[in-house]
């Protein structure tokens, strides 16, 4: 956020050997949370994927 922090990476770990993945319903959620100041009103993020 901000100035140029350089690459920042996000790293998730599902353990495929785990027993809870032979029933193939599995849900995972991965949330990041951005505090909003005032003077962000207006600034566009834009967050990028690469799965």
């Amino acid at each position: 956020m901000g100035a140029d922090n350089g690459t920042q990476y996000l790293n998730v770990f599902s353990n495929y050997g785990d027993e809870a993945h032979a029933t193939k319903n599995l849900e995972t959620n991965v949330f990041r949370e951005y505090t909003v100041a005032e003077a962000d009103v207006g600034t566009t993020f834009t967050i990028f994927l690469h799965c």
